[in-house]
Order: C-alpha cells, then structure tokens, then sequence
C-alpha cells in the first residue's frame, strides 16, 4: 500500500507493505510499470516483528501518471535478487506531499490486519515454485497467524492440520489469519504444486 506524490522534482510518498520476514530486510524500486527495471525509492526497507514494514519512498521523478512499486526478496542489488511483489496505481501530481496512509486504509487492504497478528508472512508461487525457495514460517502456540499467498495461476491452497484452505490466482493475494494451536510442522500445499509442500508453518513448544 502507498501513496505517492511529485514533489519538487521527485517521486515520494509513504509505504506499507505486509507479509514478510520477521527482520527482513527488501530493496524498493519504482517504475512507470511492474517488470520494469525500477528507481530505488528506499535505502532498505526493514520488517518489524510482525512481518510489517513502513517506510517513505523517495526517488526521482516518474513521468506520466501510473507509478508501479517492487519489492524485492533481499536488501542490496537488484541483480540476481527475485521479485516477490510489485503493486500498480495512479500517480499523484501536484506540489505537496500525498497523505499519510490513514489506519482505515491500512485495514483494508491488509497490512492493518496483519499488524494485529503475532506473525505475518507472504507465500508467492510462479509455475507451482515457491519464489525464494520452501520456506518455514515459525510461531508459538496460541500465535494469531496472518498469510498471504499469490500465484501466477489459478490455485488451491491448503494448510495440512490447521483446517485453512484458500482459492488463489494471478494478480491477487488471498490472505486469511487463523490462531495456531498444537506444536508441529504443518505444510502449506498447493495444487499447482501437484499438492506438494510449498512452505511449512512450524509451531514451536
């Protein structure tokens, strides 16, 4: 979630974006259009321990009036460093700075939601892979676990032991919580992945 503004020569604008790794650290970029070689707009964006990241883009001036923001899996260069999300709206022109994100905002599309969890996480799949690799996302008992899952095909998604299965597909993410109970490792499956895992949620003692 962003809203961005031309100020003084630049493109700026504050950001939000949800679902990643407690700690991470993300590259930023923006572009006239998503897959597009991009501007870095953050030094480095970083999550906090819910998996919820804000910062303020700045970088220089995108022509016309679409702006598209990346997000890249690690901090650093953008060569050899995949892209996990990439988001697209209207740029806003004018001399003053956008608005801040409002909390109402923030709830709707997602971050708000998963700023209310004890951990948040985004599973991305591209031909049935999972981008970056199987990852285990850790919780404890009685955590309130907020996940995001895209897919660039139509897909199911199912969390083997928790009772959560959700419809994913190109363009969207569907996002659901659910609170974790009884320690184990649960896999996370989808049918684009011939139902094999594509993650694991690992619920610590």
């Amino acid at each position: 979630l962003a809203s961005i503004g031309r100020v003084e020569g630049e493109t700026v604008g504050p950001l939000a974006v949800w679902g990643l790794e407690p700690g991470s650290r993300h590259r930023i970029e923006v572009a006239v259009e998503c897959g597009e070689q991009g501007l870095p707009a953050v030094d480095e964006l970083v999550a906090g321990p819910n998996g919820v990241a804000f910062g303020r883009m700045r970088a220089p001036v995108i022509t016309g009036g679409v702006v598209a923001v990346t997000v890249y899996s690690a901090g650093g260069e953008a060569e050899g460093n995949p892209r996990v999300a990439c988001g697209q709206g209207p740029l806003e022109a004018g001399g003053v700075p956008p608005e801040p994100l409002s909390p109402a905002e923030l709830a709707l599309v997602g971050p708000g939601e998963a700023a209310q969890a004890d951990v948040s996480a985004l599973v991305q799949l591209r031909g049935g892979e999972p981008v970056g690799g199987v990852r285990e996302i850790g919780a404890a008992p009685g955590n309130v676990l907020a996940l995001g899952v895209r897919s660039d095909v139509p897909d199911q998604v199912a969390l083997d032991g928790l009772g959560v299965t959700v419809q994913a597909g190109p363009g969207v993410i569907s996002r659901f919580s659910v609170r974790v109970g009884e320690p184990g490792r649960y896999p996370i499956r989808a049918s684009s992945a011939d139902d094999e895992a594509v993650g694991f949620i690992v619920v610590g003692e």
